[in-house]
């Protein structure tokens, strides 16, 4: 059944279109978050996954989040997920990878985290060397970070040492 409401001509040019419109895409934002974030309960009722497989899931969808620029729901799916993987690095560092593009110093204690779990977790590590580089503009303490991650990691020590390189070319322009 559908309703209809009569508008007069001055009734439409008092509504402020441009609000309206960010409510909407709120509300369209809020809707998609909720159906990831069911559809990743669903899953984790369905007991053909292994833990890794939702693990990765969870990962997954937190990093399509923050990919498209939407780290506070990324970070919220992360944390959601923590609450039944607390102590999963990856899901950690993941969320910590969103507190950097947030630029939130937030990602040191996430980093940090995952290395009182596993103090040889080469993506808490790089996260730390990212923070260093990009939060604090410090090259010298990525660099010392990256040697330690060459033994740990060398594609993410590699990985690491490419950031740094542009960082500093960068500053010399």
């Amino acid at each position: 059944m559908r309703i209809m409401i009569e508008k007069s001509e001055d009734d439409l040019e008092d509504i402020d279109w441009e609000d309206l419109d960010k409510t909407i895409d709120d509300y369209r934002i809020q809707l998609d978050l909720n159906g990831h974030l069911k559809e990743l309960e669903e899953l984790q009722q369905d007991i053909e996954y292994s833990r890794d497989d939702l693990i990765s899931a969870f990962c997954d969808r937190g990093k399509l989040l923050y990919k498209n620029n939407r780290y506070e729901d990324a970070i919220l799916l992360l944390e959601r997920a923590l609450k039944y993987y607390p102590d999963q690095t990856e899901l950690i560092c993941c969320i910590g990878f969103a507190s950097i593009y947030q630029e939130s110093l937030d990602a040191i204690t996430y980093f940090q985290r995952a290395l009182g779990i596993d103090h040889r977790c080469s993506q808490a590590h790089y996260g730390l060397g990212l923070v260093e580089l990009k939060l604090f503009s410090n090259p010298k303490a990525s660099q010392r970070i990256q040697e330690l991650l060459m033994a740990l990691n060398p594609m993410l020590g590699s990985k690491l040492k490419n950031q740094i390189t542009k960082f500093l070319m960068k500053r010399k322009i």
